[in-house]
């Protein structure tokens, strides 16, 4: 007999009573764990519980498993005939169990897999006490069939039982063990329950106490013998004759000594027999069941699909009805609203308008007599300078140098210059070689003389070219030709809207000047368009002057100007919100609380609005100095993104619809000096719907400290620009570093290059070696991407010099080639053949006149040409002196296209520093440009039959933009271009007639952009004097 053992195992054979036995155990006060740690009830299995632990169960599992068995594959198993190293991994793994549970003595563990496995416990326990199940196998065959774990024969089960026993009873040769009958558990559950109290307390497990009888009765349900011996499956001899040892066993009073029992020695083949069985039929089934899933699933769809048919059409046809029954009521019912609408605003507005008459004259006279001074010196500074004037030309008509040359003069008009062709070529070939002045400014000359002095040019072949370019139908520079606005035209274009939408100002106010506030609020309230809301936020102001004036404003008693003061300062973002809250509008307006809003403001918005329905719109826009005067007029592009992350060019007037507002969020705390930046980079994330009103609409005050008057005013505001566009392109998926650009308040987004794409670099060239070798020499020293190569196309060279350098520059690096293209000169079908021969994914196109001068050139190319949405990439390009001779394209200067800031100095910001940013145009100069091969071969190239040496880039250009791909500029790849000193100019009557010819076919085929004007540029801005706006329409505004 043991002494004070603590350790119970319970061994069984599955569906043997182990679980009821268990159980009774457990209310004697043997510890089986906490409840989580069990395995869950069955609802048919064993719905009262298993009493087993789930890491001791998952763990038999697992090492069955890997040893290539099962609880039900179990021929030839001996668990101590399994690999060492399973064995010790599983003891491993029992270890912290056994401790746990020796924690808590005395302690009860069960799970049938211990009948197999219990030669590899012993050595983890101390004389543990074993209490084995016993019930008819016929019975347990029989609850197996009716459980869960799938289909079997009754015979395979039967030869399963006795596996687990006799694996069980040869593990426990000549030790101890109390055998439990299942049967009289059942039938007589206090006596056998006594039996079982007194055996284990005999065999010296301490700690027990005899279960209470009510918890015994209530557990043991006579129903849990809901299986019987399946009769027409009779055991085998070797079954019944362990069967009736076992029973024997469950007969002693308390435990006996396991010895003598009945074994087989063929159980081992037999099970083998059935396993072989087993599978083949498992795999049937499966088959079987696949064929059956597959026809189940075939049928479900297409009931599915005749389902979704139905409703679709039954759904259609309600949602047609209900849409319609809808519309009609909303129709009628927004056309009633807006009717009543109008009367009421216009009465309240008649009545803004006599209460605001007096207010507006006061308030205008604060201003009027310093303004009034202002003009009175202008005037007078006007008349001085045009009594100068008249005072030079009298001087100049009276000199002797006029009166000599009058006969000259009236000879020149009467005999205007008449050269031969020969000798107008020769004319132009030797001005064409003096030295010391650039050719564009040669060039730019021979321009000027046509422009100013046709009397002594006009007969030449040059100027007729000219005179031909001139009558091109250009879009119009100036389309305030004519008033902007007035007060017939506005209530004419106002009653034949269709709808009228609110468009709900927002200005958040903070101790501003209370004549700039007022000029700012009277700006709103004398808009032609009525149909506004000015939501004021004051935030917690504590100047005096800008308090009285929001008292003024309220006593204007216009119920259109809604107003609340905040009780502490929130700052800008918080302050806007709090506007934004008051505002009713379809669409929000943003206006500074210093600026002021042209008269036509609201009904150039309202217009589009109808008209095209955005997301978001923004002006053009100006400054205004102290005194009144207009300078800085911001002619701005239509949208540019690229533009857009390099500077916040949208800026004013912005509008917003209020739905699509909402869907990004207000404005951002943290943000302040960049929070309009922060919220149309979110507008533009989520919408293209974004529109461009090319008139200037918007007033910036230029007053001390603001960002108007200078950029350096608020130095936050560039590092909160710069995290709002890191935000942004975060938020864009785009894999960047954005960096500060060369200003303030302007950035780089330099994008990260993805892979080691192969870029291929096509010079086509005849002669000049000294060019082609300083320019192939500038890329091998000065390029920091390696992953090139250079394609030299030669055009005919025959000079040795030349055929000698092309042999040095191929044997200086394996990375150049030369190939020879003997046909006349057509610069569109060089390149094209080049690119058959080219091997990378990237086409760079250069002219040989031209070197590199800064070592990111390619790579700040690659970066754009890599994304998907851009089709050509161009660069800034310098004279010899500097001074720039390509910043980007613009279509419409010259008939057909023009240089962008040409000559202006090398490092000149340009317009709104457009030289120097980052931006898409809509088309870039071939002498340097980089575009895809898949772009390229579905352009099917460049025009080789029409466009053989001039606009061919330009025609590329605009098909790319046709094809929906994005031009991008950028002048961080900078390179010299010496401009045509191979080729030279269109200076022989064959080549200018050749020019001709291009410059028709451009005309013609691309006549909608050329008579829409170039949505990079603006219709405010000179075609003959790019980036000049009309100097005259502050004249014409309303």
């Amino acid at each position: 007999m043991n002494v004070n053992t603590n350790q119970i195992l319970l061994l069984g054979m599955h569906r043997s009573g182990t679980s009821a036995i268990a159980r009774v155990i457990g209310l004697m006060g043997a510890w089986i764990g906490e409840e989580h740690a069990l395995l869950a009830q069955h609802p048919t299995d064993n719905p009262t519980g298993y009493w087993e632990r789930q890491d001791v169960t998952l763990a038999h599992h697992d090492f069955l498993l890997a040893t290539g068995n099962h609880w039900d594959t179990l021929a030839n198993f001996r668990a101590e005939a399994t690999p060492i190293a399973a064995q010790t991994q599983l003891r491993d793994r029992l270890r912290p169990i056994v401790a746990e549970l020796d924690a808590h003595p005395p302690w009860l563990l069960k799970d049938p897999r211990l009948c197999l496995l219990l030669p590899l416990w012993q050595s983890l326990l101390q004389s543990p006490v074993h209490v084995i199940a016993v019930r008819n196998p016929g019975e347990v065959a029989a609850s197996l069939l009716h459980g869960p774990r799938g289909a079997y024969s009754t015979h395979f089960l039967l030869a399963l039982w006795e596996k687990y026993l006799l694996s069980t009873l040869t593990a426990l040769r000549g030790k101890t063990a109390l055998f439990v009958s299942y049967e009289r558990l059942l039938t007589d559950p206090l006596s056998e329950c006594t039996r079982i109290f007194v055996a284990l307390r005999d065999l010296g497990v301490a700690g027990l106490h005899a279960a209470d009888q009510q918890q015994v009765q209530a557990f043991i349900d006579t129903n849990l013998h809901r299986s019987h011996a399946i009769s027409h499956t009779p055991l085998s001899t070797q079954q019944a004759a362990l069967h009736a040892w076992l029973e024997v066993q469950t007969a002693a009073n308390g435990a006996v000594q396991v010895e003598d029992f009945p074994i087989n020695d063929g159980i081992d083949a037999v099970l083998a027999e059935y396993e072989i069985a087993i599978r083949h039929a498992r795999a049937q089934a499966n088959a079987e069941a696949q064929r059956n899933a597959i026809v189940e699933t075939t049928n479900q769809k297409k009931q599915l699909a005749q389902l979704q048919a139905d409703i679709s059409s039954v759904h259609d046809l309600q949602l047609t009805q209900l849409h319609a029954e809808f519309a009609r009521q909303q129709e009628l019912t927004a056309q009633l609203l807006m009717d009543e609408k109008l009367r009421h605003e216009e009465r309240q507005h008649r009545i803004a308008q006599a209460l605001a008459g007096e207010q507006q004259q006061r308030r205008r006279a604060d201003l009027g007599d310093a303004h009034h001074a202002n003009l009175q010196s202008q005037i007078a500074q006007l008349s001085s300078h045009i009594q100068t004037l008249q005072g030079g030309i009298h001087a100049m008509q009276n000199s002797l140098a006029w009166r000599l040359s009058a006969p000259l003069r009236k000879l020149g008009e009467l005999l205007p210059l008449r050269l031969s062709y020969a000798t107008e070529q020769q004319l132009y070939r030797s001005f064409y070689a003096l030295s010391g002045v650039s050719p564009a400014r040669k060039r730019a000359l021979v321009l000027w003389l046509h422009r100013r002095a046709p009397w002594l040019t006009r007969n030449t072949l040059s100027y007729q070219l000219y005179q031909k370019t001139r009558e091109i139908r250009q879009p119009s520079a100036n389309v305030n030709a004519v008033p902007r606005m007035d007060n017939t035209r506005a209530e004419t274009i106002i009653n034949a809207l269709p709808s009228r939408p609110l468009i709900s100002i927002v200005m958040p106010v903070y101790n501003v000047e209370r004549r700039w506030l007022l000029l700012a609020v009277e700006s709103v309230q004398r808009q032609f368009y009525p149909h506004w809301e000015l939501c004021i936020a004051d935030d917690a102001s504590t100047n005096a002057d800008t308090r009285a004036a929001l008292r003024e404003i309220a006593a204007l008693g216009d119920k259109r100007i809604r107003m609340v003061k905040l009780k502490k300062n929130l700052g800008i973002a918080g302050c806007s919100n709090a506007a934004l809250k008051l505002a009713s509008g379809e669409y929000i307006g943003l206006l500074d609380n210093d600026d002021e809003l042209t008269r036509d403001a609201l009904l150039e918005v309202a217009q589009r609005i109808v008209a095209e329905q955005p997301d978001v719109i923004y002006s053009d826009e100006d400054k205004l100095e102290e005194n009144g005067a207009h300078v800085e007029v911001h002619c701005k592009s239509d949208y540019n993104p690229d533009y857009f992350f390099s500077i916040n060019y949208i800026c004013h007037f912005a509008v917003i619809r209020r739905a699509h507002l909402a869907s990004i969020g207000d404005f951002r705390d943290g943000f302040d000096g960049a929070q309009d930046y922060d919220l149309l980079l979110r507008a533009t994330e989520r919408s293209d719907r974004i529109v461009h009103i090319p008139k200037v609409l918007y007033h910036w005050r230029k007053i001390e400290g603001s960002t108007a008057s200078t950029s350096t005013a608020k130095p936050k505001t560039t590092e909160a620009g710069k995290n709002a566009l890191i935000e942004s392109m975060q938020r864009r998926g785009i894999d960047c570093a954005v960096e500060l650009g060369p200003y303030p308040n302007t950035f780089r987004v330099r994008r990260t290059i993805l892979g080691n794409p192969l870029v291929s670099i096509l010079i086509p060239f005849r002669e000049q070696p000294k060019l082609l070798d300083a320019c192939v020499s500038s890329i091998l020293e000065k390029t920091r991407y390696q992953n090139f190569e250079i394609l030299c196309i030669d055009n005919g060279s025959v000079e040795p010099a030349t055929l000698a350098t092309i042999g040095s520059l191929q044997q200086r690096d394996p990375r150049v080639r030369v190939l020879r293209y003997d046909a006349p000169f057509n610069y569109s079908a060089i390149n094209n053949f080049g690119v058959t021969h080219a091997r990378g994914e990237h086409i760079l196109l250069l002219n040989n006149d031209t070197e590199v001068i800064g070592e990111e050139w390619l790579d700040s190319m690659l970066e754009h040409s890599q994304r998907p949405e851009v089709g050509v990439v161009g660069a800034r390009l310098l004279y010899e002196d500097g001074t720039i001779q390509h910043a980007g394209v613009l279509v419409g200067p010259g008939g057909v296209a023009g240089h962008a800031h040409l000559f202006l100095p090398g490092d000149h910001p340009g317009y709104f520093a457009r030289a120097q940013l980052v931006q898409n145009l809509s088309a870039v100069t071939f002498a340097c440009a980089m575009t895809r091969r898949d772009v390229f071969e579905q352009l099917g190239g460049l025009n080789e039959n029409e466009l053989k040496i001039a606009f061919n880039d330009v025609d590329y250009c605009l098909r790319v933009r046709e094809a929906g791909y994005l031009i991008v500029y950028t002048p961080y790849a900078l390179l010299h271009h010496y401009e045509s000193k191979s080729r030279g100019y269109e200076d022989t009557p064959e080549k200018q007639a050749r020019f001709s010819n291009e410059v028709r076919y451009m005309q013609k085929r691309h006549a909608a952009i050329l008579e829409r004007g170039d949505p990079y540029y603006n219709p405010q801005l000179s075609l003959s004097n790019t980036f000049h706006p009309d100097a005259g329409y502050a004249q014409e505004l309303p």
